[in-house]
């Protein structure tokens, strides 16, 4: 299965089934998810985080289901690099979908899932 590909400069939206151990992870509808394009290490954030509500459209929670959108606006671009925060650019990343209540939605010990995705294209300055 081919990676799903994040376009520089454009929106990203992409379904994705929060799991523990192969099963699916339901969601409570008040929980907050949080996601967040990173490096591979885990380092630093390439995008803003963006919050994902379970009304939004596509997202089925009590099965664990989430659609990610990640809007072209919050890719990090035209800023100085910093230890937290970086340009996105080009090769492999991670989505990071950070869930806000670990006993309710049964998340990592860090609380977060991470799926990778390839970033295409070139930075747009700002």
């Amino acid at each position: 299965m081919a990676l799903p590909v994040i376009n520089i400069g454009d929106d990203f939206g992409n379904e994705i089934t929060l799991t523990r151990g192969g099963t699916a992870v339901p969601i409570g509808a008040s929980t907050i998810l949080k996601v967040a394009i990173v490096d591979q290490d885990k380092q630093y954030r390439m995008s803003d985080e963006v919050t994902i509500a379970s009304a939004d459209a596509g997202n089925d929670w009590p099965n664990g289901i989430v659609r990610v959108n990640i809007p072209k606006e919050s890719q990090v671009s035209g800023v100085t690099d910093s230890d937290t925060v970086k340009n996105i650019k080009s090769g492999s990343a991670l989505v990071e979908v950070s869930v806000d209540d670990p006993g309710q939605s049964g998340g990592n010990e860090d609380n977060s899932w991470h799926f990778p995705v390839t970033i295409a294209g070139a930075v747009i300055s700002s």
